[in-house]
């Protein structure tokens, strides 16, 4: 049996990314390292896109875990698996729930889904 995916483990991934170029950040709602298991505490914008409240970020993250978990043993089918593996990466940036690598967590993530089912994993070329 697989065990199922929590949002510590999200946080864990995310702290494995930053590792060696995360820091601490000073924010007005506090201080957090984006090194560590914490969410961002900040604004967060990327081009045109300005990301949800970081106050909102662990009942989302918490609520896709959910979602994950409560969908991926029931799939039957490339076509059903690749949805959710889609998904789950476009859920996982739109939450956006750390100050920096949160593509490449989506990206690890939808290849999660794919590989519990043992399909190929996707690679994403700029």
């Amino acid at each position: 049996m697989k065990d199922p995916l929590t949002s510590e483990i999200i946080q864990k991934i995310s702290s494995l990314i930053l590792k060696k170029t995360g820091k601490t950040i000073s924010a007005t709602a506090g201080n957090f390292d984006s090194s560590k298991e914490e969410y961002r505490k900040l604004t967060v914008v990327a081009g045109n896109t300005t990301f949800m409240d970081y106050k909102k970020v662990p009942k989302y993250v918490d609520e896709l875990v959910s979602y994950i978990n409560c969908n991926i043993n029931k799939l039957n089918g490339f076509k059903y698996v690749c949805k959710l593996a889609f998904d789950t990466h476009y859920q996982m940036v739109t939450i956006h729930p750390f100050a920096d690598g949160n593509e490449r967590l989506s990206r690890l993530l939808m290849n999660y889904v794919q590989q519990y089912h043992k399909l190929p994993l996707s690679i994403i070329y700029n």
